[in-house]
Formats: structure tokens, C-alpha cells, sequence
């Protein structure tokens, strides 16, 4: 037979006896550590391969598909082999898995962490085994492992009273805050919150132990957070306390709202009960300030003096605080005098200037009368000597405490002014 012959059947037997190579790998074993595990936590696998023979197996070792709650964080090796990861899967291989040896692969990987805001569950990573060598028993090549997660599962609920309500001005109002844990689970991270929209300001906050607490200065906005740890089942109190402050809320009645609110790390099983407004009433006093005013004399004749008899009364339900009288003309009178009630302080004008002024008092007493007598003159040079004319004037009431009742604070008196005309014979007309 020709050379070419016996080099055609060398060939054909050398890759017959590479084709007849084969490795059984099997996965021996693949356990996890710790299982339940707490979402965000680590946990790992372990897992045993072994190479049963007859051959090396060619790029032996182990495939993974982690499961989808599952991330890698380190791994430990046999020396010689290496891991490649993409995503939820990875590959720990060798370039030859010598036959009748046993590899031991660590998988370090953690939980989910968003996982610890629903319910338990668990989670499935699968191993198998890797190569190009034939491996004539596929029965042992691969396992899966079940792994639960166990996130906390807990009812924090919150409930607010305040007191007084309603509240006034300048009065503080104490907010006694109660968060009730029920568990079964500790909560992780749980935070107590309250927001205002500036609207009251912040006095002080207690407490209890082991919550510690947004600083905020006092007169600052009551927005603020408590935060504790790790929170056992059971019964927090706390007291917030904020002044209702004239200056922001004004002197009209309305409606103060805090919101609270309580939330922890983990599994909330009832939300409802997680979220309160509180809203406080805020009433402030009431002064019912009435004025009248009355000329003497009308008609007037010109160059001649009004007497204006102004009368200011509090017709209650509350003191006036800084009660005023105010009196305006336009400047066609000239200022002569004003004799003021007792208790009053006038910024009288200088004499012959507009009749423009107030007088004030520090409070005026539900049920007082205050008399005011306001002298002006009037002059041929503001008034038409000829024609005469009506003057105006207007006198109104207020104080720092709303009015119940406005029609009543103002009123406008007009004075028909008189000319006085000679004729050149001396007769008047």
C-alpha cells in the first residue's frame, strides 16, 4: 500500500482517539448561607464539582444563573480557575479539569435591598457544569438552589391630638404625637416626620430615647424629622410644640394644619394608618369699633370755625389693643385744635395745616365710649369766597384685632360752607 495510504489511516485513527475522550462532571453539591436572608444582606453558595472521568475535562467547571433578586459581590477559587460574569450570569472555569478531582467554588451575593419594602419570597439560582469535552452522564451536571428572603413585617400607625384647639394669637399649641408599632418584625430605619408650610413656628420637640431629631431653631418652620435605628414593637410618645404667631397668621380666624407621618424600613403591612393632618383652629378676638362724628354748625359761614363732635365706641366682643381714631380732610380746612378722651394720645397737626391726624390708645375696653372734639376753620383762600362750598371730612376707627362688623368704622361728614358778600354801599346781600 503507498505511504499516502498508511498516513490517511494514522490520521483517522489519531482523531478517532480524540473524539473517544470524555469527563464526567458532576455538581456534587450547591447550598446557600444563611437562608431566609434579610434583603440588602449578603448570603452566599457554595458548591462542589467534581470531575468523575475518564478525561480532563477542557474548560471545565461551573455556568450560573443567578436568580433575578440576586447580585455577585466576591468569589473564592480554586487556584487555576477564574469567574467571567455578564449580568445574572457568570462562568468560573479552568483550562483543564484534571480527572478524579474535586473543586470547591464560594459565591458571595446579596439580596436585593428594595426587596425589604414588599413581602417574603425567594429566589432561584441554577449551577451546571462547563466544558468542551463529552460528557457521558448528563444525569449530574447541574442543581438548583431555593433561596427565601424574610423582609421585616411590621403596622407602624400615628395619631396626633392638639392642644388647645382652638387656638389665639400668641398662644402656643402642643401637638402630643403617639407612634404604635405592632410589629411582629423590629422595623429598620423608621422615621417620624411633620411638616408645616411655615404657616406656626417651632417652640421645642421631646422625644423618646434613641430617636433623635431634625435641630431647628426656635421661630423656624416646624418641619422637621425624628429618626431612629432599629424600632422594637411597641409605644412612642412624643410633643411637639409650635406658637401660633399673630404676625404670620394675621387678625383673622382660619384653619393651622401640621402633617404627620411615620414610615420604617421594611415590609409596612397597613399603610393607611401611616399619615395624619392635624388642623387646629385659630380664632382671634373680635372688636367692634363704631364711630359717628357731628358738625357744629352746618351751614358754616365762611371764616367761621366747625366744631366736629367725634364719638368712637367698642361694641365688643373682645378689648380693642392699639385702638385709633383717625380723622382726614383734603386741606380745604385749616387745623385749629382737637381736645382727645382720656387715655388717648393725639399727633395733632401744626395750626393752620391740613386736619389730618390720629389718636391712639394702647386698649380700649369692651363697652368704652371715647369723645373727640375736632376744631377747624374754614378761609376764604381754600373756599371760594363767592360761591362758598361744601367741605368733607372722614373720620375713621380701627385697632391691631379684626373687625367683625366694617360698615360701621368710617363715616363722612360734609359741611355747607356759606360766602358772605358785601355790596359797595355796605347793605349785605
Amino acid at each position: 500500500m503507498s505511504p499516502r495510504y498508511w498516513l490517511c489511516l494514522m490520521l483517522l485513527l489519531g482523531a478517532g482517539a480524540a473524539f473517544a475522550q470524555s469527563a464526567d462532571q458532576e455538581v456534587v453539591s450547591a447550598t446557600d448561607s444563611v437562608d431566609p436572608v434579610v434583603p440588602g444582606n449578603n448570603f452566599s453558595y457554595t458548591v462542589v464539582l467534581r470531575n468523575n472521568g475518564p478525561d480532563p475535562a477542557t474548560n471545565g467547571g461551573l455556568n450560573i444563573n443567578f436568580g433575578s433578586a440576586v447580585t455577585h459581590v466576591s468569589h473564592t477559587l480554586p487556584p487555576g480557575w477564574q469567574c467571567f460574569f455578564n449580568g445574572g450570569n457568570a462562568s468560573c472555569i479552568t483550562p483543564s479539569f484534571s480527572a478524579g478531582t474535586t473543586a470547591n467554588i464560594t459565591l458571595v451575593v446579596q439580596m436585593a435591598p428594595h426587596l425589604i419594602s414588599f413581602a417574603d419570597g425567594s429566589t432561584v439560582s441554577n449551577f451546571f457544569t462547563s466544558g468542551v469535552t463529552p460528557d457521558p452522564n448528563n444525569g449530574n451536571n447541574a442543581r438548583s438552589v431555593t433561596t427565601a428572603w424574610d423582609s421585616p413585617q411590621f403596622d407602624q400607625s400615628i395619631s396626633v391630638n392638639d392642644t388647645p384647639d382652638p387656638v389665639g394669637p400668641d398662644q402656643t399649641i402642643s401637638y402630643a404625637i403617639r407612634v404604635t408599632h405592632t410589629g411582629p418584625d423590629n422595623a429598620g430605619t423608621t422615621n417620624v416626620n411633620a411638616f408645616n408650610n411655615g404657616s406656626l413656628r417651632f417652640q421645642s420637640i421631646s422625644a423618646p430615647a434613641g430617636f433623635s431629631c431634625t435641630p431647628l431653631a426656635v421661630g423656624a418652620a416646624p418641619t422637621l424629622t425624628c429618626t431612629k435605628a432599629t424600632l422594637t414593637p411597641g409605644i412612642y410618645d412624643f410633643t411637639l410644640v409650635v406658637l401660633a404667631d399673630d404676625d404670620v397668621l394675621g387678625v383673622n380666624n382660619g384653619t393651622v394644619s401640621i402633617s404627620f407621618g411615620v414610615n420604617g424600613l421594611g415590609n409596612e403591612t397597613n399603610h393607611i394608618n401611616n399619615n395624619e393632618v392635624e388642623d387646629t383652629a385659630y380664632v382671634t378676638p373680635k372688636a367692634d369699633l363704631a364711630i359717628t362724628v357731628d358738625d357744629l354748625p352746618d351751614p358754616v359761614m365762611l371764616g367761621q370755625d366747625i366744631e366736629f363732635l367725634v364719638t368712637m365706641t367698642n361694641l365688643g366682643a373682645a378689648a380693642a389693643p392699639n385702638a385709633i381714631m383717625n380723622f382726614y380732610n383734603n386741606g380745604n380746612l385749616r387745623f385749629q385744635h382737637v381736645d382727645a378722651a382720656a387715655g388717648f394720645q393725639c399727633t395733632p397737626p401744626v395750626v393752620g395745616t391740613a386736619p389730618i391726624f390720629s389718636c391712639t390708645t394702647a386698649s380700649m375696653p369692651v363697652g368704652a365710649t371715647a369723645e373727640f372734639i375736632v376744631t377747624v376753620r374754614t378761609d376764604p383762600q381754600l373756599i371760594n369766597p363767592i360761591l362758598g362750598g361744601t367741605v368733607l371730612s372722614v373720620v375713621s376707627a380701627g385697632s391691631s384685632i379684626a373687625d367683625p362688623a366694617n360698615a360701621n368704622n368710617v363715616q363722612d361728614e360734609s359741611t355747607l360752607v356759606i360766602p358772605v358778600l358785601l355790596f359797595s354801599d355796605g347793605f349785605e346781600f
